[in-house]
């Protein structure tokens, strides 16, 4: 089949970057695997149009991913979020800019509850790190989310 692949796609001028060409097989006896004298890495888990591929433990694997790449991107905006800026500002940029990112693809998948919780903590871990807020300050999630307007990942109590 990859021959195959090969030899039609190269009809056209494509060639693979065999750099970043990997095997994702659920045949564990396939250990090595060549094309054309070229060898292709046999992984457990691959990442392709932005989200992981995998056949054990899919969703929460991404969830964690998500929520890396979400806390990376609002310390990229750290000068907006810990700025002068109104909170209301602040807020619309995070639902605008950073809660994209820790959602992104979360349609594709069934979350559990707890995957759900997951999301939402990470929301309002966000919403008291841009509002300078400490967990040992005590202040309600549903006070904070008054203050700041947002939804994030749905609204939720306690």
């Amino acid at each position: 089949m990859a021959k195959e692949f090969l030899e039609v796609s190269g009809r056209d001028g494509l060639v693979p970057n065999w750099g970043k060409t990997q095997l994702l097989s659920i045949n564990k006896k396939v250990e090595k695997f060549e094309i054309k004298r070229e060898k292709v890495e046999r992984v457990t888990e691959a990442i392709c149009l932005g989200q992981i591929i995998s056949f054990e433990d899919r969703l929460n694997k991404e969830l964690s991913r998500r929520i890396n790449q979400a806390w990376r991107n609002f310390w990229g905006l750290r000068e907006i979020y810990k700025g002068k800026m109104s909170i209301n500002t602040k807020a619309k940029i995070l639902e605008s800019c950073t809660i994209p990112v820790l959602t992104y693809r979360a349609q594709t998948g069934a979350p559990t509850s707890k995957q759900i919780k997951r999301l939402r903590v990470t929301v309002r871990a966000m919403d008291r790190s841009m509002m300078g807020i400490k967990l040992k300050d005590k202040k309600k999630n549903e006070n904070i989310r008054e203050l700041t307007g947002t939804e994030g990942c749905g609204r939720d109590s306690g």
